[in-house]
């Protein structure tokens, strides 16, 4: 029986200026 893999949510915000619009990137890491 395989093992359920498990996996750790990032959410980050970046921004690429102070005058720039923000965006919210999700990234989904397996541990």
């Amino acid at each position: 029986m395989a093992e359920q893999q498990k996996t750790i949510r990032f959410k980050i915000r970046r921004q690429d200026g102070p005058d720039k619009q923000s965006r919210w990137e999700e990234f989904d890491i397996p541990y």
